[in-house]
């Protein structure tokens, strides 16, 4: 049978794809990016909301995220700061509204005690791995297990329990202490860098950055046609599309996240590593996304609410001529974000003062079949066993994905970094190395 030939096909156009698609073209190798959404950007998505831009998915970047910094640099694209200036913070169930400067001192007190010292483990934060015996000591503490490690009074229980769920994305139990650990180092142990790291954004978005990476490259973009299967070996690959393409390569980047690979059927199967970190999901199980622009003498408000309550983390994104927009996590599997009924009644119980909603827009990443989940949280134990794993490549195939990054998991420059590691793979894979 007679198959369509490139050298390489790259699984997935978020920015780990992106990446590595216009790392490879960039060396004259000829490149597909099949993408099942309609879409570029995977788990970033820019989008308007009552006449604003606003991002449904990955959002921020900062100057201390070296990879995507680099892009906007590489680009030209400057960046705005959101005002994370607040009148109040509503904590706690029932909600209760506190003074937000006192707040904001407490949580950071509280996370700091979380984390804990652990600078003599971690000494490099890029290589999490590097003490390996120390860290795998640390992964295998859940973040429950590490509150009932802590002395704390019931009422601190239940601010750090607040700030911890919208992390987890998952009960406390299921969530892994050491990336919370990873991402602290990562701010050099400051928790103001950790705030600011939900400050800053690119101007035009994470779709203008996205444009500006893939640029002159020729790379050959097909999208809304979700891949099949893979069968690969030392010979090369077969990729074959649901619409019925079937593609003959040297080399296949896999830059999806690892929640679904399962839905590729690969030949022959994936190593049992691979296997156990689908199974065990190393993305947060729910994560989904609301901006609401509501109307009422609020004021400029943040929270954070404990598990089981829906939308539990939620801030004042932008003040708005007729009144402002509120951009809120939900993490609790009661609410439906698509229901905009649902979605007013449950910000309406916490934020009284509204007297209109005036719409609601939604995005729920647990139930995207190509995402299956929110970012990185992996469940303990998974980052010690399966993370150099899951970096390596096998024959003919290297994987792309920011959960299985050294630096930023769970960011789009752990997306970045991933997709840099793949296509060096996949350069040595066809003989293009020292080629750029």
């Amino acid at each position: 049978m007679s198959h369509e030939r490139t050298d390489v096909v790259v699984i997935g156009g978020g920015f780990a794809g992106v990446t590595a698609a216009r790392e490879m073209a960039a060396t004259g190798a000829s490149v597909v990016l099949l993408e099942a959404r309609d879409r570029l950007g995977g788990r970033t998505w820019t989008t308007e909301f009552e006449g604003e831009p606003v991002e449904l998915g990955g959002t921020w970047v900062h100057w201390t995220q070296q990879h995507i910094w680099s892009e906007l640099t590489r680009h030209g694209i400057a960046i705005q700061e959101d005002d994370w200036d607040f009148d109040a913070a509503i904590m706690g169930s029932p909600p209760r509204r506190r003074p937000a400067p006192e707040t904001f001192a407490r949580l950071k007190d509280l996370f700091v005690r979380f984390v804990g010292e652990h600078r003599a483990s971690l000494p490099l934060a890029h290589d999490p791995l590097h003490r390996y015996d120390q860290i795998a000591e640390l992964d295998r503490l859940s973040m429950d297990d590490r509150l009932r490690q802590l002395d704390l009074a019931d009422a601190d229980v239940e601010y750090l329990t607040s700030l911890l769920f919208e992390i987890a994305g998952t009960e406390l139990g299921e969530a892994g202490y050491l990336q919370v650990v990873r991402w602290l180092a990562l701010c050099d142990w400051s928790t103001d860098q950790w705030y600011e790291m939900n400050r800053y954004r690119p101007v035009g978005g994470t779709a203008a950055v996205l444009d500006a990476m893939l640029g002159p490259h020729e790379v050959d973009v097909r999208l809304a046609d979700p891949v099949a299967s893979v069968r690969y070996g030392d010979d090369g690959a077969l990729v074959r599309t649901s619409g019925g393409a079937e593609i003959a390569c040297r080399h296949v980047i896999v830059a999806v996240p690892v929640n679904t690979w399962n839905r590729i059927e690969f030949d022959p199967p994936l190593p049992e590593t691979h296997r156990a970190a689908m199974r065990q999901w190393m993305g947060k199980p729910r994560q989904d996304k609301v901006f609401l622009k509501v109307s009422g003498d609020i004021g400029r408000v943040f929270g954070h609410l404990p598990a089981p309550e829906p939308l539990n983390f939620f801030w004042t994104f932008r003040d708005v001529e007729d009144g402002q927009i509120i951009m809120a996590i939900n993490s609790s599997a009661s609410l439906d974000v698509n229901d905009a009924d649902a979605v007013e009644a449950a910000m309406r119980r916490v934020i009284p003062e509204i007297t209109e909603v005036h719409a609601v827009l939604g995005q729920s990443w647990s139930e995207d079949p190509w995402s299956s989940g929110g970012n990185l949280c992996p469940p303990p134990g998974q980052i010690s066993a399966h993370l150099r794993a899951l970096q390596q490549p096998l024959r003919g195939l290297a994987f792309a994905t920011t959960e299985i990054a050294n630096g930023w998991a769970g960011f789009i420059d752990g997306a970045i970094e991933s997709g840099l590691r793949a296509a060096g793979h996949s350069r040595k894979a066809i003989g293009r190395e020292g080629t750029r």
